[in-house]
């Protein structure tokens, strides 16, 4: 069985050689990073679920807040923040659990758990999917207690230049626990590109 950075290798590997503008160790990637993050702010409309600046300058710097101590905000939104930047294999290593229930539907229907199952997951969109420009259309986090919460994120993406396609039916839930995810639903539809501005109206904010 393969082991899990071997099954992320090509993901990452693939990201980083399209997209090395996203890497926040370089002042561009770190401009990148900071313009996306105001985006998805602005997104966001319920105040306590917008993404903290602590998360944002913890994945900026790479001293990222031990796993256990964070909470379902900042648990979701270093999730985020990884996946923006291409860094998938951290994203596993420190989000997911590794009994972990994975349902999910629509271009990539899969039901999987543990780490190789989100592995697969995020291998399937990667192969979709030709960049990490996504669009936060917007989140709601509730805490549910001491030790966990819940996130359910709606999300788009488009892309004209590379594969000329998009998703505005994105949608993930989220059951964290204890500063991982344990649970995760995802619906996302493939489809041919649009103009710009039909594509914005459809998600229901500026891409």
């Amino acid at each position: 069985m393969q082991t899990l950075a071997d099954q992320i290798a090509p993901i990452t590997g693939r990201v980083q050689a399209r997209s090395p503008a996203t890497d926040p160790r370089t002042p561009q990637g770190q401009r990148w990073l900071r313009a996306a993050f105001e985006r998805i702010r602005r997104n966001v409309n319920d105040a306590a679920s917008k993404p903290g600046y602590d998360v944002l300058e913890s994945v900026i710097s790479g001293e990222l807040k031990p796993v256990e101590e964070r909470t379902t905000s900042q648990t979701y939104w270093e999730h985020i923040l990884l996946r923006c930047i291409g860094d998938v294999a951290l994203d596993i290593q420190r989000n997911y659990s590794e009994s972990l229930r994975l349902a999910s539907c629509g271009s990539a229907e899969l039901i999987a758990n543990g780490h190789e199952g989100i592995a697969l997951s995020a291998r399937r969109l990667d192969d979709l999917l030709a960049t990490t420009d996504y669009v936060i259309v917007d989140t709601v986090i509730r805490d549910t207690g001491a030790t966990g919460g819940w996130v359910t994120e709606r999300w788009g993406y488009r892309d004209e230049r590379i594969k000329g396609n998009q998703i505005v039916d994105g949608i993930d839930t989220f059951l964290i626990r204890n500063g991982r995810i344990e649970v995760k639903m995802i619906n996302y539809t493939v489809e041919p590109v649009q103009p710009s501005q039909e594509f914005q109206s459809r998600i229901g904010v500026s891409a």
